[in-house]
């Protein structure tokens, strides 16, 4: 029973904890601060602590709890550097796309980068549950088919997180694509929230919506390829 918490509902809900951060810090830290985006920011850093806190009970109790102790002369650490940068460019892909469109945002009209915000805080929803719970999930399982060279039970295990990444990521996409406004309406619509804020806001979450499957996709397949490119055990 333990095993299969920490298997699927650790590393679906750890990803949750930077929305419960934001909210959070938007409610109790911003009221305090007098530049009001400094709550955000200090709700990331929270997030951050507390996603790291949360899995060492978990792991301690696995007898997996790891101790850095970096060695870079180690020809196995030098090779994982190597191939860390096409594997760290893929999975940060859609960081880097949030950022050029927050920058571009700000030099358009009024409320475009609060529009964006909002938009990609719904598509993080199941991109944080079911993308990264799933790249998650399914790395022990590829690294032991890699470990035992049996190239058809990995790719039967790469294809099979691929069909359940297709099986919960389309309809999510599609969700948000077709219910767009009723949940921004529902969840954003107060304050100085406005009508046109909600179109505007809604247009960009349809945007959004026509990627969530590939980034969902490049959380199952960046593990994938690092395995791949790693020399087998001798």
């Amino acid at each position: 029973m333990l095993n299969t918490w920490n298997r699927f509902a650790v590393p679906a809900f750890t990803p949750v904890l930077l929305n419960l951060s934001l909210i959070g810090a938007a409610l109790f830290l911003m009221p305090l601060m007098e530049e009001p985006a400094m709550a955000l920011a200090w709700g990331v850093l929270i997030a951050g602590a507390a996603q790291l806190v949360f899995q060492v009970p978990f792991l301690l109790r696995l007898g997996l709890m790891p101790t850095p102790w970096p060695n870079f002369a180690h020809e196995g650490v030098r090779r994982i550097l190597r191939l860390m940068g096409p594997a760290l460019f893929g999975v940060s892909v859609s960081q880097i796309n949030l950022l050029l469109d927050t920058v571009l945002a700000s030099l358009l009209a009024a409320g475009s980068v609060s529009w964006l915000y909002y938009s990609d805080r719904l598509v993080e929803l199941p991109l944080g549950v079911f993308g990264v719970a799933i790249g998650t999930v399914i790395l022990p399982a590829l690294s032991k088919r890699h470990a035992e060279q049996s190239k058809e039970h990995f790719a039967a295990m790469l294809d099979w997180a691929i069909r359940i990444v297709l099986l919960l990521g389309l309809p999510a996409a599609l969700a948000l694509a077709v219910l767009a406004e009723p949940l921004l309406i529902t969840l954003f619509h107060y304050g100085a929230m406005t009508d046109n804020d909600i179109q505007m806001a809604a247009m960009s979450l349809r945007a959004y919506a026509f990627g969530l499957v590939a980034f969902m996709l490049i959380k199952v397949l960046a593990p994938g390829f690092l395995l791949v490119k790693i020399p087998k055990p001798q």
